[in-house]
């Protein structure tokens, strides 16, 4: 721990000399055994009084590049850019914050852009709670470094807009190709009337002929070389790619879905997607009333697929070799000239969760056990008192 707070613990430790020897090394044990907890902990900690940061661990120097004798004893504020995102000043939310663990009524969980020592910014999932120590309130905060997760999430924006852009473009081509067809199937009727009038005009039809031949094979290529670019770039995403048509059929399944699902293309094509939706349950989940609430749920969403926007979806999938997985669904509706498709852009997000689970659990232990170790002292305190008649 930070050398005020250690003071403030040894000064009350100091007089259980007096008890016995073996009553002093419990505590002093039970204090040592939570100094190594915190400095070795896997995530960043800090400890602070008002908006003042009075402890850290090692994990808090890695993340911030600070020394733990600059990071100690100085406002958060410093170490944070002059605004964050929302336009409002680090100085003017810090307070608010602290603020609001006055009295401290549950735990508080917030996003927060810091700086490290070498000026680089990253976003830190703030959770934040509180404990008393010898009538003082202290707040402990834990920070989770989500930069490279808010990265992803605006890539996948940028994929989307990237696909949607693709689809456009090949729309605007088909359809200047296709004006480019009609005009000429018109003047090849007109040609037809006019070559029983003259051999002249026979030479022109077949001119025309060979004119709408060429603007066929330029369409054929144009579709056939747009064709492999999309499919090039679904691909090579990294993200797993799945498009749905509107009779409910997979039409497209990428080498990253097949990654992440377990499901091959050649098994996930041409299948009904509430099918496969039904596939990845739990098989103690496997009820035709389950199956009936996907496959209804499926057909609603796509059958007004016209008025549905960016919609998230996160849950279990539970793979045909028994592994499961947490992964993260973005579906979005694809508009064609005529009709729709549906885009659906998947993220194994497994880690992530094991990670907030850990971080809650490691938070829930650490409370319970300050609340105990506090209680033990409290109760130590009183004994000391009886004992001397202080």
């Amino acid at each position: 721990m930070g050398i005020e707070f250690s003071i403030a613990m040894n000064d009350n430790f100091k007089n259980y000399k007096d008890l016995s020897s073996d009553h002093y090394k419990d505590v002093r044990y039970e204090v040592e055994t939570h100094k190594i907890i915190f400095q070795h902990a896997a995530i960043a900690i800090l400890i602070l009084k008002d908006d003042i940061i009075i402890d850290s661990n090692t994990k808090a120097e890695e993340l911030f590049g600070y020394s733990w004798d600059r990071l100690n004893g100085h406002s958060l504020s410093e170490f944070s850019p002059i605004y964050q995102p929302d336009g409002v000043f680090s100085t003017e939310k810090i307070k608010k914050i602290v603020g609001e663990s006055k009295p401290f009524t549950g735990p508080l969980e917030y996003e927060w852009v810091h700086e490290r020592s070498d000026g680089s910014q990253f976003i830190a999932n703030v959770s934040v709670n509180t404990f008393h120590l010898f009538n003082e309130q202290f707040i402990v905060q834990f920070l989770t470094d989500i930069t490279d997760y808010k990265k992803n999430i605006a890539e996948l924006n940028i994929y989307r807009s990237d696909l949607e852009s693709l689809v456009a473009e090949r729309n605007e081509k088909l359809i200047e190709l296709n004006q480019k067809l009609s005009l000429t199937v018109e003047e090849l009727n007109v040609t037809n009337l006019e070559l029983r009038l003259s051999n002249s005009e026979l030479n022109k039809t077949l001119k025309d002929l060979n004119r709408e031949v060429n603007i066929r094979k330029e369409l054929h290529d144009l579709l056939v070389l747009n064709q492999e670019k999309f499919k090039s770039f679904i691909d090579q995403s990294v993200e797993g790619i799945s498009i749905i048509d509107t009779n409910y059929n997979v039409v497209e399944w990428n080498k990253s879905l097949s990654e992440i699902t377990g499901l091959s293309y050649d098994s996930a094509i041409n299948r009904k997607v509430y099918d496969l939706e039904f596939e990845f349950l739990h098989p103690n989940k496997k009820t035709p009333e389950a199956y009936k609430k996907i496959k209804d749920t499926t057909k609603k969403y796509i059958n007004s697929i016209d008025k549905q926007g960016l919609r998230v979806i996160e849950g279990e999938i539970y793979l045909p070799s028994g592994e499961v997985k947490y992964v993260s669904s973005t579906l979005f509706p694809i508009q064609l000239s005529k009709s729709y498709l549906v885009g659906r852009l998947t993220r194994d997000i497994t880690k992530l969760k094991n990670t907030e689970r850990e971080l809650k659990e490691y938070q829930e232990n650490l409370e319970d056990l300050v609340a105990e170790k506090t209680n033990e002292l409290s109760k130590l305190y009183g004994r000391y008192i009886e004992i001397f008649n202080i």
